[in-house]
């Protein structure tokens, strides 16, 4: 007997599904897709707000860095520690 296969959405599908009919308490359904009920109500409320997309895998990627440097004064540091290659970090900071 071959494997099932199934995608990650549609069994985050079947789980919201299984939500809407009402048949069991939300709990029961978590253990039942082997899920905290904290995910649970995060899918449930993802689908709420966008529908179907709501439950694809969101990448884990921040938006911005608070501490990255404006691509001009990186490129200062490239040149500068290209032109100084045994000056540290300190004397590069410093320097610029």
């Amino acid at each position: 007997m071959p494997w099932r296969e199934s995608r990650v959405v549609e069994e985050r599908m079947r789980f919201i599904v299984a939500v809407d009919e009402g048949d069991e308490p939300f709990t029961e359904l978590c253990r039942r897709f082997g899920i905290s009920r904290k995910t649970g109500y995060k899918w449930l409320e993802r689908y709420e707000s966008l529908g179907p997309a709501g439950l694809e895998d969101k990448p884990p990627v921040a938006r911005n860095h608070p501490h990255r440097l404006d691509d001009e004064l990186a490129d200062v540091f490239v040149k500068t520690r290209k032109d100084h290659p045994t000056w540290g970090p300190k004397k590069l900071r410093a320097f610029v």
